[in-house]
């Protein structure tokens, strides 16, 4: 009796050992992972985050004229490879620790987005667009030739590259 009142009353001594959430602030350990927010501006489209997603917490829906871009953060399991293998940057880790939601917001837990596609500027048809991030971090602002042509499908692209290339030879050839 004598050794378990010591013990509580050492503990006592001691304070507190966990804390008041959420009315005391938490701030997250240097690289927790978090949950992972996506911004639809950077998105391609490619579908490499929804295969490497270990939870299942990512689909993308492809129609005719856009595609649905779907993430329910409650199936993620914060592995971080979405945010690994994305191209563009669309995905990032925040360190957003807080997960504990009322059954109401339940549904605020997913994020939806819906990208629709542009049309090409010669034959019409449905293209995925091009983020203005692909340009700058993957070209490296360089190739203003595909800038130009950003508009256009590839099969439309390559029609007038050939229609250059032919052109430019018939130059030749007549000089």
């Amino acid at each position: 009796m004598l050794k378990t009142l010591g013990a509580v009353l050492a503990a006592l001594k001691k304070g507190r050992a966990t804390v008041n959430y959420p009315f005391e602030s938490v701030e997250a350990p240097k690289d927790y992972r978090g949950k992972v927010e996506y911004d639809f501006t950077k998105c391609i489209g490619c579908g490499t985050c929804k295969f490497v997603c270990g939870g299942k917490a990512i689909k993308i829906d492809e129609y005719k004229d856009h595609f649905d871009y779907i993430l329910w953060d409650a199936a993620c399991t914060r592995c971080g490879m979405c945010v690994e293998f994305c191209p563009t940057g669309a995905l990032t880790m925040t360190e957003n620790l807080h997960n504990a939601i009322s059954g109401e917001d339940i549904i605020k837990r997913i994020f939806y987005s819906n990208i629709p596609y542009e049309r090409c500027e010669i034959c019409k048809k449905y293209i995925k667009p091009l983020p203005g991030v692909v340009y700058q971090e993957v070209l490296k602002g360089n190739n203003d030739a595909f800038k130009e042509n950003s508009h256009i499908c590839p099969d439309c692209r390559r029609k007038l590259q050939a229609g250059k290339l032919f052109k430019d030879m018939n130059n030749l050839a007549y000089k």
